[in-house]
């Protein structure tokens, strides 16, 4: 009775390498498709990581020239007001120099008529 035993081992044995070796190969076949995965996840985050960046880049950039646009538009607008003031200042020195100058020549003549009358 032993003889028969044997062999319903060895094919014990066999049916459990057969499905040991399954399994080793199930075992690799879901580490690869694991790591495929990790794989395709960490190249789509590098890339949503550089369309990130490049969207940055541009935000930067377009910050930087609405900034020179603003900076530029102050710049005139401050020119445009100092040429105002300068021009209203002008008027108005203008203005007094005018009354001071008759003044000053009313005056003049007024000496001058003096002396002309006085022997």
């Amino acid at each position: 009775m032993t003889a028969p035993a044997a062999p319903k081992q060895r094919s014990e044995l066999a049916v459990l390498v057969s499905a040991e070796t399954r399994l080793d190969g199930a075992l690799r076949s879901a580490r690869a498709d694991a790591a495929a995965v990790v794989d395709a996840a960490r190249r789509r985050a590098e890339a949503a990581d550089a369309a990130l960046a490049e969207e940055i880049t541009a935000q930067r950039a377009q910050i930087a020239a609405d900034c020179a646009a603003e900076t530029a538009r102050q710049r005139a607008a401050i020119g445009e007001a100092a040429r105002a003031e300068i021009a209203r200042y002008e008027t108005v020195r203008g203005d007094v120099l005018i009354g001071f100058v008759r003044t000053v020549v009313a005056k003049l003549v007024a000496i001058a008529q003096a002396e002309a009358g006085a022997p």
